[in-house]
């Protein structure tokens, strides 16, 4: 069974002053900013062993840990979704997507998506 990914960081001089989520999103590790909100909203980041908002502005030399959970395992199932198809080929299909249809699921879109 998978583990949570545990990151420690200790805040570097130029970060001085900035907001946790910026620094946060820097890191390697963390896909966006918006993940990095995510991660402190749900309680997985700490800086000297404190939860901090997203706002707090971090000071050089604190220790910023934090966690990546396991990713959850979306469960998606085949729609018929009416679909404009332009070209087609074994390895290769063109369509014509529809404005705001969602390409892949995601966070808040899990169903109706192309």
């Amino acid at each position: 069974m998978a583990e949570p990914s545990k990151f420690s960081y200790i805040v570097q001089a130029e970060e001085e002053d900035k907001r946790l989520d910026l620094v946060l999103a820097k890191r390697p590790e963390i896909a966006s900013r918006s993940f990095a909100q995510r991660l402190i909203k749900n309680k997985h980041v700490e800086i000297d062993g404190t939860i901090i908002n997203k706002s707090y502005k971090v000071k050089h030399g604190q220790t910023l840990k934090y966690t990546i959970p396991v990713p959850e395992v979306a469960d998606v199932e085949p729609e018929n979704i009416k679909i404009e198809i332009v070209y087609e080929h074994d390895d290769l299909a063109v369509i014509n997507k529809p404005a705001g249809l969602v390409v892949h699921p995601s966070y808040g879109h899990w169903e109706g998506t192309l």
